[in-house]
């Protein structure tokens, strides 16, 4: 009588058949998360980043950073509110001129503490 496999040799076949990956427990695929959102995040901003010192008067450019650039909006954080009360002030007296030339696409200037 030729009978098939038992039960047991089935079940040590199935296991060697079923071959489960190893984990990977680098922090490679952070690593690589981070490094993509902080490119995403510099050509958000541009060029604008690295120009902003130059563009905005010292005092300003010391309490205030460029943030996000979407959608034409530029997003300008400020450390506290009398830092973006100085912003809006040079802005409205033609520091928006400026920031037009050095961005392209510029429609809002937003400040935010």
């Amino acid at each position: 009588m030729a009978s098939g496999p038992t039960p047991l040799q089935r079940i040590e076949q199935l296991r060697r058949l079923r071959v489960r990956g190893v984990p990977d427990l680098s922090v490679r695929a952070d690593a690589d998360g981070a490094l993509r959102e902080l490119k995403k995040m510099k050509r958000a901003s541009g060029a604008l980043g690295e120009q902003w010192g130059s563009l905005v008067p010292s005092a300003i450019a010391g309490v205030t950073s460029p943030g996000r650039f979407s959608r034409g909006v530029l997003t300008i954080h400020a450390t506290d509110a009398s830092a973006k009360y100085e912003c809006e002030r040079w802005l409205s007296a033609g520091g928006d001129a400026s920031l037009r030339v050095a961005v392209q696409g510029l429609r809002t200037i937003k400040v935010v503490v």
